[in-house]
């Protein structure tokens, strides 16, 4: 445990020092039993969080399905928070839910979310029913990657997964 302990301290220490979170209040924390303060509730956030995303993994199905995801970007997606219609087939039984998840795979670290639908018994998802979800908005074009997952009813197991991947230019 203490191993553990001095591995997120310094992992901590490191994020701080690289985001330089210490500086907005330099004078403040000039003082090291003050700085030691601040280090100490930077690594409970931390470990706040890395617990917190631990216990949120869902487990895939045994017999993981692999479900067939279409969707096609229009001119007015582009910079907006609208989402696409999606037409999913090849949905496994006992979906009680669909997670849809963006990515740009020619700038991974640009977040464009996606959202979670109840699943009604249609693979249609209307456009603009993403709550989460940022629309591409790149100066070139870029290739995009949607991956949705069926969860049943508890959402802790993925029944099926499919991905389809649709460029899109320009702002």
């Amino acid at each position: 445990m203490r191993n553990l302990t001095a591995i997120l301290c310094l992992t901590v220490a490191t994020f701080a020092e690289k985001r330089n979170i210490f500086t907005f209040s330099d004078r403040i924390l000039r003082n090291p039993k003050q700085r030691m303060l601040k280090m100490k509730h930077l690594l409970m956030i931390f470990a706040t969080v890395l617990i917190v995303t631990g216990c949120q993994t869902t487990k895939d199905a045994s017999n993981l399905a692999t479900i067939g995801v279409d969707f096609k970007f229009e001119k007015r997606h582009g910079c907006s928070p609208t989402s696409p219609q999606f037409n999913i087939s090849k949905i496994p039984s006992g979906t009680g839910f669909l997670r849809f998840a963006m990515t740009d795979l020619d700038f991974t670290t640009a977040n464009h979310g996606g959202g979670t639908v109840k699943y009604s018994g249609s693979g249609k998802i209307s456009e603009g029913a993403l709550d989460s979800y940022r629309g591409p908005c790149p100066p070139v074009e870029h290739r995009y990657e949607m991956v949705v997952e069926a969860l049943n009813a508890k959402k802790d197991l993925v029944l099926g997964r499919g991905k389809s991947t649709r460029t899109f230019c320009c702002r």
